[in-house]
């Protein structure tokens, strides 16, 4: 790809890279229309995968990887919990959001656990009123956002595409 910036075509012809990654062994049917999140999971995958046994074995992870932080805050207790898992991407709902802005902001604004709902400290030994939330602990270098554009709807058992709005 690096060669288009050194060429007069005006686009770059992905089939050779396509014909490389290989899904369950299977080649990709370029004229099939694939989830984005769902290829570029396995293309790094294969990335990690090829470069292994080589001394750029960790390219992926210090490129791409962040740490995501789930937390639960108790309302009622003093106590929290924090469990930390690997990012490669952030995945950002656009349902009701009118920008990039309002989609992290309800990323991290996080859901409160009440009632039937509420949430077993184990410290109190009982059910508290708590914030369930996530947070990026440690950026990546570079941030990959995907945005969840598609729902899927129990009656009649196919995905919605959400539309982005627009100002």
């Amino acid at each position: 790809m690096g060669g288009l910036a050194y060429s007069d075509r005006p686009y770059w012809d992905p089939s050779h890279l396509i014909r490389k990654i290989k899904i369950e062994g299977n080649s990709i049917n370029e004229r099939e229309q694939k989830d984005a999140y769902e290829f570029l999971t396995i293309l790094m995958d294969q990335i990690e995968f090829g470069l292994k046994s080589t001394p750029q074995s960790s390219l992926i992870k210090n490129i791409f990887m962040g740490t995501l932080s789930n937390e639960i805050i108790c309302k009622d207790c003093p106590h929290k919990s924090e469990n930390l898992e690997p990012l490669l991407v952030l995945i950002l709902n656009v349902k009701n959001h009118k920008s990039i802005y309002e989609s992290l902001s309800d990323f991290v604004k996080g859901e409160t656990l009440e009632g039937e709902n509420a949430y077993y400290c184990e410290k109190c030994e009982k059910k508290v009123k708590a914030l369930k939330r996530s947070s990026i602990k440690n950026f990546p270098n570079n941030l990959i956002i995907v945005l969840k554009r598609f729902e899927f709807n129990l009656e009649t058992m196919y995905f919605k595409k959400d539309k982005i709005q627009s100002k």
